[in-house]
């Protein structure tokens, strides 16, 4: 019975403790203690940071259209897409809450500056490479169309204004100096033309001296034909109507200004005169000979001559010239009347035996027949 008490007292005490603690209040006072951070405490980036923030923005765009303007894109498409991916992270991801935001954002503008540099570089190099090597193949062409010789000192400006668009890309003046690079461009090409009008005057002037001298050669062949004591006309009228059309041809021709073709009409007049000869005396007189030596008969000078080998004869326009007209240095006649029957026209050296040539009369001698080896022929006047 006593123990009974006892554990009746125990739940008395538990009960009543336990509603003493549903009906006390928490002690919130330590919350007092937990502040809230104040965010107008946080730094703040001052305008020097900002400022140096837009440099840089600046910066990337500026060396960025640089390597747009020289072609860099195009010439190294990877190192592009690399520095792009840089340039565009720097572009979106630019903050200016903070000081440390302001810097973040200024180191993506640096690594994206320092790709593009990097392309700078090898841009231009590329880019004036290209320029140099049109700049010399202008020159070249000029050089070749005689400018060192016609045109000198434009030639010598407009290297003068080639070096300094190069000096200009050396001083890192790029776009100096691709505008002074293109100047220099217009400056040879000009001056290829001028050297292509020079060059053509110089060979007009001595075509038509080539051309009026052929004519004045046919004239006075012309003359002698229709001369009395010729006359072609009469005698050799096929011959002589040949001549007088193909002299008028070469005058039409030469004021046209069609200087060859004026040159070969005046050839065709002294082709085809070339075996007219002076009319016979109507009565020659009678020859007297010594009754003591055989009468020396001279032949009239010849108007052909058939080439033999050179072994036997040694026979070459120089030698052939010789024997026809006792004079080797007019070589030039024989070959200039014969270099179509040539194998090469335009090489006096090479003529094969069997070839028969023409001998022009240079003297207004009169010429027949073919030339035969020890026979007397008439003496050339002087």
């Amino acid at each position: 019975m006593k123990y009974l008490s006892f554990f009746i007292l125990i739940l008395f005490a538990a009960f009543f403790g336990l509603v003493s603690c549903a009906t006390t209040k928490p002690d919130l006072s330590y919350m007092n203690e937990i502040t809230v951070p104040d965010e107008s405490k946080v730094p703040q980036p001052d305008q020097d940071l900002l400022n140096n923030l837009s440099i840089a923005s600046r910066r990337a765009e500026e060396v960025r259209q640089m390597i747009v303007d020289f072609h860099g894109p195009a010439n190294f498409p990877q190192d592009w897409a690399k520095s792009e991916n840089l340039y565009n992270i720097a572009l979106n991801d630019t903050r200016t809450d903070t000081v440390k935001d302001v810097q973040d954002s200024i180191a993506r503008y640096g690594m994206a500056i320092e790709a593009y540099e990097f392309m700078i570089d090898e841009t231009m190099a590329f880019y004036f490479q290209e320029v140099q090597h049109e700049l010399t193949s202008l020159r070249n062409e000029a050089i070749v169309k005689g400018a060192e010789t016609v045109a000198w000192s434009q030639l010598s400006e407009v290297d003068y204004t080639a070096r300094n668009a190069m000096a200009l890309y050396e001083a890192g003046d790029y776009y100096q100096a691709r505008e002074t690079a293109f100047l220099a461009m217009e400056m040879y090409k000009e001056l290829i033309v001028l050297v292509d009008a020079l060059a053509y005057e110089e060979y007009a002037r001595l075509k038509s001296k080539e051309a009026d001298d052929a004519i004045a050669a046919a004239r006075l062949r012309l003359e002698w034909a229709s001369s009395p004591r010729v006359n072609a006309e009469r005698r050799y009228p096929l011959e002589f109507n040949q001549a007088q059309s193909a002299f008028r041809e070469a005058e039409i021709l030469r004021n046209a200004n069609n200087w060859e073709p004026a040159i070969n009409a005046a050839q065709r007049v002294i082709n085809a005169l070339a075996y007219v000869t002076v009319a016979p005396p109507l009565s020659p007189p009678p020859r007297v000979f010594p009754t003591t030596e055989p009468p020396v008969v001279n032949h009239p000078l010849p108007a052909q001559y058939t080439v033999r080998p050179w072994e036997e004869s040694k026979d070459c326009f120089w030698n052939i010239a010789e024997r026809v007209y006792n004079d080797p240095t007019q070589w030039r006649v024989l070959y200039e009347a014969n270099k179509a029957k040539l194998p090469q026209s335009d090489n006096p050296n090479l003529i094969l035996p069997g070839t028969i040539l023409d001998i022009p009369s240079i003297r207004g001698e009169v010429r027949q027949g073919f030339w035969v080896e020890g026979r007397n022929y008439e003496p050339l006047r002087r």
